[in-house]
């Protein structure tokens, strides 16, 4: 099983020694890339995604690897600490780490901590595979639906099935495709830029239009949309040009 590894440390020998260990026990492991401080660590390892990541704990300037972690998906990684003390240790646990070595590296726990690693790599692909596609699964219908509070329930609601939300105050009425109408606490604004990136469109500061609903525009009045439930839409008047060019 080819694996690919990345190091961070902020004492070049310290990496140049470990790199000397996995060149030896493991030369079909491929270290990908090294880093000496944080910033330079979490944008390579997003960047290069490796299996392993070998982490010092402590750095210069009072910076703990901790904090690469805390930006990285870390739960992405196989993580092996190795450290001159062992006074971080507990910290560690909360990462579920593979291992966490003492420094001078002994041979023997690298290469255990290793084949560990390599064995829930190999016992859980299917199993991460499952958790990938469920977590698509939950985005798509995150992407879909939105949920609606009202005074006395929660209700969740398809973007397609929006046909237009009218402004009330600090109140919002959300028309459906049904015919059905549901009033929540939330004002025009914050449903603008939820479903913006929806075929949704604003032509009034009272009214967000979905544009799959529209029907025609008439120029007359001032310029009014009607949807094709039947309802009116006005279209304000600074509004009326950019929604003409948008039509086209």
């Amino acid at each position: 099983m080819n694996l690919t590894a990345f190091i961070v440390d902020d004492n070049q020998a310290s990496i140049d020694n470990l790199k000397s260990h996995l060149s030896v026990l493991y030369p079909d492991i491929e270290i990908t890339g090294e880093a000496r401080d944080c910033s330079n660590a979490i944008q390579q390892i997003a960047k290069l995604s490796p299996d392993l990541l070998f982490l010092d704990v402590e750095f210069g300037n009072n910076k703990i690897c901790f904090d690469i972690l805390n930006q990285v998906k870390y739960d992405k990684y196989k993580i092996i600490f190795v450290s001159a003390h062992n006074s971080f240790a507990v910290q560690a646990i909360k990462y579920s780490p593979i291992d966490y070595l003492l420094k001078p590296i002994d041979p023997n726990e690298l290469k255990f901590a290793v084949e560990k690693a390599k064995s829930l790599m190999m016992a859980n692909p299917v199993r991460d595979q499952v958790q990938e596609n469920l977590k698509s699964v939950k985005k798509s219908v995150a992407a879909q639906r939105i949920f609606l509070k009202t005074q006395d329930s929660i209700i969740a609601v398809c973007k397609d099935d929006i046909v237009h939300i009218a402004a009330d105050g600090s109140y919002s009425d959300i028309y459906l495709n049904n015919k059905k109408k549901i009033t929540v606490s939330k004002n025009i604004k914050e449903f603008d830029e939820l479903l913006s990136e929806y075929s949704f469109y604003r032509p009034h500061q009272s009214h967000l239009i979905n544009m799959h609903y529209f029907d025609f525009f008439k120029k007359s009045n001032g310029g009014s949309i009607y949807m094709k439930d039947g309802s009116e839409i006005p279209v304000s008047t600074r509004k009326k040009q950019e929604f003409l060019e948008f039509l086209k």
